[in-house]
């Protein structure tokens, strides 16, 4: 199985020649930068990162140094910027 740097090197390898990871068709010029070919393969795409990844993926505040648990789809189909972490539950370790 391949690590998560791997996994993201070839995703990002996909990405880039314009072929959707879901499915491996060409990305249809109309979609802009999409990343998947449709609305169908990407919901598919999203699952599969989140059933690799985890349903929520902890991202450390660098100014205050507290962690909070971000949903995977969020950072995904959002982005996530350091002023909005506090919106999230801080994961308090033990």
């Amino acid at each position: 199985m391949m690590t998560g740097v791997e996994f993201v090197a070839a995703e990002l390898q996909k990405l880039e020649a314009g072929i959707c990871p879901s499915c491996g068709n060409l990305i249809p010029l109309a979609r802009g930068r999409a990343y998947t070919c449709d609305e169908a393969c990407h919901a598919t795409w999203i699952e599969a990162i989140i059933r690799r990844f985890g349903e929520t993926r902890e991202i450390t505040h660098l100014e205050s140094g507290k962690v909070y648990a971000v949903p995977t789809r969020v950072i995904l189909e959002q982005g996530i910027k350091g002023s909005e972490l506090e919106k999230y539950p801080e994961v308090v370790k033990a």
